[in-house]
């Protein structure tokens, strides 16, 4: 069995789930106070994850998942890690990982369980996110499902959006699913429920907003007059703001002339500023006058 890292323990076994087992055997047996038990799996096209962009002042950045055009940066190399502590069976942890880049995982020995197909790798994953009771596993679980390439991808997602216990997992999967516009019918219900956790109603907005899909404007459309609370409709305004469909200025346009409310027409006015130059026009006229300020400083 291939090994991505030299220093990675192969653990052999019939499918995942047994390697699984063997692999916390083997760490149990070592005395393990933690470890991760890792593998690869297909990773959808046009995605981009656990990658490092340098901001303006030269920092890295460690950036999560990026979808669309994503050029040069898309993945293909991407492994789950699932981190145990002691003798817990239930992961403390999960990571998504590029393989492609060098990393000490932190100290800790990596368990390497192969590489699988996407299928056999959802129903480990499913298994787990269904299990688990921590909030932030639960929604990391969910991003991993997500990026897979898969058509159980959508129907497990919204499965997940339906039913799971845990905020983290709703709102990660219909964030997911808006994202790479599959259901949006749900995912637009899932906003406009006012039953449903004011996070997980944010995270499906940002989600549609996110979207290509040709029916996401529209969706954020209804949106914007469908939910009541403020926050939601200040979320709903950024994500027409942020949307790239070609018709988003003209609904951020005629929002803003009928909105009785200054927050939400000044949120709807920014993107239209931004795209007319006159943002770029008052940062360079701020710059202007701090170094006119500075010169006169000086003398």
């Amino acid at each position: 069995m291939s090994k991505p890292n030299e220093s990675f323990i192969s653990v052999e076994g019939a499918d995942l789930q047994a390697r699984l087992t063997a692999a916390q055997t083997q760490a149990r047996a070592a005395s393990r106070h933690g470890y991760w038990a890792a593998y690869k799996f297909p990773v959808q096209p046009n995605v981009s994850v656990d990658a490092v962009s340098i901001n303006s002042m030269g920092i890295e950045m460690q950036v999560g998942v990026i979808t669309g055009n994503v050029g040069e940066h898309e993945t293909r190399s991407l492994g789950v890690f699932l981190f145990y502590s002691q003798r817990e069976t239930e992961p403390a942890r999960v990571e998504l990982y590029n393989l492609e880049r060098k990393r000490d995982y932190e100290g800790w020995p990596v368990y390497w369980l192969g590489e699988v197909d996407a299928s056999e790798s959802l129903t480990l994953l499913s298994s787990l996110v269904r299990r688990t009771k921590i909030e932030m596993v639960g929604g990391k679980l969910v991003e991993a499902i997500s990026v897979h390439e898969s058509p159980q991808v959508e129907e497990l997602l919204s499965e997940l959006a339906r039913s799971s216990p845990l905020v983290a997992v709703r709102g990660g999967a219909v964030f997911c699913l808006g994202r790479f516009g599959q259901n949006l019918a749900l995912v637009e219900e899932v906003a406009g429920n006012g039953r449903e956790h004011l996070q997980v109603r944010q995270q499906a907005i940002m989600g549609i907003g996110k979207s290509r899909s040709p029916g996401a404007l529209d969706a954020l459309r209804r949106l914007v007059d469908v939910v009541k609370e403020q926050s939601l409709r200040e979320v709903t305004v950024r994500a027409i703001g942020k949307s790239r469909h070609p018709d988003a200025v003209q609904l951020l346009t005629s929002f803003g002339e009928r909105t009785d409310d200054p927050e939400l027409r000044r949120l709807a006015q920014q993107p239209l500023r931004k795209a007319s130059g006159e943002k770029s026009r008052m940062k360079e006229e701020r710059r202007a006058n701090a170094r006119r300020d500075r010169s006169c400083r000086v003398r």
